[in-house]
């Protein structure tokens, strides 16, 4: 697999997401994986964004939920944000997508990266129909996601992992047995408990596709937000007459329309204007 090179500034994507300030500050192996995005100003594109925490409402939300958020800090300690259920943003019964508004990050103290979204910036990591016509995304496309291995996920502070695979299905109905809908993207990629809510990349190097017009790949190579990870397909074993069900190795994504669908909804581009009308 190609090294992250240029993009190495990807493992400060994630935080990690724990049930209670205790499990947060022991890094107890429960919980998930969430990641920071972040939506241009509308008169200062280039300069200002709106900073969101993203996770899947699973981890966030409901019975048994992982509500304390957990940033590294640049001193190599972690901060601790404790969230209710109030101030998460949701699409309910559609999309298993949670979203925060989170101002109170610095890049002077908290060692984290926001990944930039806008379908109208050509620094954006926004994956919309457009790019993938343009791009020929489809099955067989490499991907990787970045987020939490609960064995070895840092304790002390998050420790990202990566885990790689491919593209399966590029559009496929879905329907969670929590009652979860909305089109997903089915990768060929293991996971476990604690990468939900970790984003997932498609990328391509220069050559790695079967193509005459090798052109398709701007500046030799791809790399974009394909989606986020928000359910793993089980799979049943029958052990001594006793049925078992473990992880397969066939994952569902939403794909990055669904999460710019999220942050496009009223309460939140409300937020984003009102924001606006005090800093300017």
């Amino acid at each position: 697999m190609p090294k992250l090179g240029q993009y190495q500034w990807m493992l400060d994507l994630p935080f990690f997401l724990y049930p209670t300030t205790e499990d947060a500050a022991k890094g107890t192996k429960f919980g998930g994986t969430g990641f920071l995005i972040g939506v241009p100003f509308k008169n200062h594109p280039e300069t200002l964004h709106h900073i969101y925490g993203v996770t899947n409402a699973h981890v966030a939300l409901g019975a048994g939920r992982s509500s304390v958020l957990r940033f590294n800090t640049v001193t190599g300690g972690t901060e601790l944000y404790e969230t209710t259920e109030n101030d998460w943003h949701t699409i309910p019964g559609l999309y298993d997508i949670a979203l925060i508004p989170i101002n109170f990050l610095k890049p002077e103290t908290h060692k984290v990266q926001p990944l930039m979204l806008s379908p109208d910036s050509l620094q954006s990591f926004y994956l919309g129909p457009n790019e993938i016509e343009k791009y020929e995304i489809n099955a067989g496309d490499d991907v990787f996601m970045v987020g939490r291995f609960v064995d070895n996920d840092g304790s002390e502070t998050n420790q990202p992992s990566l885990r790689f695979g491919n593209i399966s299905i590029l559009n496929a109905k879905v329907t969670h047995p929590l009652g979860y809908t909305g089109n997903s993207i089915v990768l060929d990629m293991r996971s476990r408990s604690g990468y939900s809510g970790s984003p997932v990349f498609v990328y391509r190097t220069h050559g790695s596709i079967f193509a005459k017009d090798q052109s398709i790949v701007a500046g030799g190579h791809l790399m974009k937000l394909l989606g986020i990870h928000w359910w793993q397909y089980p799979e049943k074993w029958e052990v001594k007459g006793n049925v078992v069900t473990s992880p397969s190795g066939m994952t569902a994504i939403y794909p990055t329309t669904a999460i710019w669908e999220v942050l496009n909804t009223s309460d939140l581009q409300k937020q984003r204007q009102q924001a606006e009308l005090v800093l300017f």
